[in-house]
């Protein structure tokens, strides 16, 4: 048996809300997004700012579902600012292949798109979070956002990512 680091559970675009330099370290994360992706309290997450490059491993915490929530704690305070764009993503052991879930999060924090969503609720689950039906899946409006600087407003109608298009086995 040969055990492979894989990809689980992705937030992609996720926005960052808060900044807790003087909090002991982790990520707090809104518990309906930890949810969606089968991220745990507790489990070993990476971060990676899309806005400086900076990345970073901590925990995760839960944060008040459906608040949208996504708060950087401790030293990493530094390089992860409020409105930073970030993916978080979490690894597994595994010597088969695992159907990564993944959601892509609107500047809300709110399901807009989504990928493996497992349960026979997930339409609801991901409809609770904003997204339509289709499993999470559709064609996001063009985006009007307060931060036009961003590379996300710039970027105006998307679609699911190609790279998270990943073949099921």
């Amino acid at each position: 048996m040969k055990l492979r680091s894989v990809c689980k559970s992705k937030i992609h675009h996720a926005i960052v809300t808060g900044a807790d330099l003087n909090y002991a370290g982790s990520i707090g994360i809104d518990k309906a997004l930890m949810q969606l992706t089968d991220i745990g309290p507790g489990e070993q997450v990476s971060v990676w700012n899309i806005n400086n490059g900076q990345r970073i491993e901590t925990y995760a915490i839960e944060l008040p579902e459906g608040s949208g929530q996504v708060v950087v704690n401790g030293a990493a305070a530094r390089h992860f600012q409020p409105g930073d764009a970030v993916i978080i993503v979490a690894f597994c052991l595994a010597d088969e292949p695992v159907i990564p879930q993944m959601i892509v999060v609107d500047e809300q924090n709110k399901v807009v798109e989504g990928k493996g969503i497992k349960g026979s609720r997930a339409k609801d689950r991901c409809e609770g979070q904003g997204a339509t039906s289709k499993g999470c899946l559709r064609e996001q409006a063009p985006l009007a956002s307060a931060r036009s600087g961003t590379a996300r407003a710039k970027r105006g109608t998307r679609r699911l990512a190609p790279w998270l298009q990943i073949p099921t086995p």
